[in-house]
């Protein structure tokens, strides 16, 4: 999916929406914590300071905007809008007790030097809080979210042979497999990466925040401290230059069938 769409520049074809619009749904949720979040900028806020009062009031102000009654169908409309004031509450139930709110849907671009080249990174972050004199980086997901393994950021082994590796290609395929086995997204790791380039402050960690269901965060490193989090901090430089080393000099991007591919718009490109 991603070679078609982005190294063939094939695009998806626009259809009729006639059932859920996932993508749609997940906007409509940035959206309202962004306007729960604005009043905080700067700020410390509490867990409690924001309630249910202020989730109906955002997202009814989000549905409007979006003209969602519209464009979802009846039933569709009518269990978001049911549902979806409940996801926030227990996202909000789920935050920590304090933190410091320093920017929303920061739009961050950096160039980070990596196998001895300059690639220039761009991307928006959701939310940037200061917890305990660090940065960490809230990814909001309103889809299902896969877990990765936590034990790859203090496995030095691995890393050593990234380090090691990078040069000789068989090497580089196998270790890029182990990779995508523990690390189902780039999405963190990228942005730690970019925060450092761009000292904007010492970092702890970084989190995808589950809308869908809990509203827990699902942290990246798992609270990782002293050399253990440098260590975790240089590891995600290393793993985007082994994810490039691998796009650059692949002889092939291979498909990998899952249970995605009934979902996907180019599932019937990729089969023939």
């Amino acid at each position: 999916a991603f070679a078609l769409r982005y190294l063939c520049r094939i695009n998806t074809p626009q259809e009729v929406c006639e059932g859920d619009d996932p993508a749609a749904v997940g906007i409509c949720l940035h959206d309202t914590l962004r306007l729960l979040y604005e009043p905080w900028i700067h700020r410390e806020v509490h867990r409690g300071d924001i309630g249910i009062k202020e989730i109906r009031a955002c997202f009814a102000r989000v549905m409007e905007t979006a003209d969602l009654q519209r464009l979802l169908p009846a039933d569709s409309c009518l269990m978001l809008e049911s549902s979806a004031p409940l996801r926030l509450l227990n996202f909000l139930q789920a935050q920590p007790e304090t933190t410091t709110i320093l920017a929303l849907e920061e739009k961050i671009e950096v160039t980070l030097k990596l196998c001895d080249r300059s690639y220039v990174f761009a991307g928006q972050i959701d939310r940037l809080d200061r917890r305990d004199g660090r940065l960490h980086v809230l990814d909001y997901k309103s889809g299902v979210i896969k877990k990765g393994d936590n034990s790859l950021w203090t496995d030095i082994a691995f890393f050593n042979r990234v380090a090691q590796g990078l040069p000789v290609h068989d090497e580089m395929t196998k270790l890029f497999a182990e990779l995508r086995e523990r690390l189902p997204s780039l999405q963190l790791p990228c942005y730690i990466s970019m925060l450092k380039a761009a000292r904007k402050g010492s970092i702890g960690d970084a989190a995808l925040v589950d809308l869908r269901e809990s509203g827990k965060e699902m942290p990246l490193f798992g609270g990782l401290e002293d050399i253990d989090l440098d260590n975790a901090l240089h590891y995600c430089d290393l793993t985007l230059a082994l994810v490039l080393q691998h796009l650059e000099n692949a002889p092939a991007l291979e498909a990998r069938p899952d249970r995605h591919c009934q979902w996907c718009a180019y599932a019937d490109i990729c089969a023939s």
